[in-house]
């Protein structure tokens, strides 16, 4: 995994087109993205574990097709409700997710 914050963002990018590229919005795959970049880098500064990644990325996305199918608006929606649940795998980043909102 690259260590700068884009980089890890493009990585991600590619592996949410290859898996989900035809069933989720591209907007969704580069938010999603963004999202397990973002909270990588400050798991990281912060020396959270385990670190974010391709795992939670795949996690996430298929938490939104399952429950929103291709309707774009849902998609968005299931993301924003779900995101911290994946993401916050340590306890204080749990913490930290909720009291910054993201």
């Amino acid at each position: 995994m690259p260590k700068e914050e884009q980089k890890v963002q493009e990585h991600l990018l590619k592996i949410a087109q290859a898996h989900f590229g035809n069933l989720l919005s591209d907007k969704i795959l580069i938010q999603a993205a963004a999202l397990v970049a973002r909270h990588r880098t400050k798991s990281v500064q912060a020396h959270w574990r385990p670190l974010p990644g391709q795992a939670e990325l795949i996690d996430l996305l298929r938490s939104v097709f399952e429950q929103a199918g291709v309707a774009f608006e849902k998609q968005k929606s299931v993301l924003d409700t779900v995101a911290p649940f994946v993401l916050a795998k340590d306890p204080a980043a749990a913490r930290n997710w909720s009291e910054s909102g993201k």
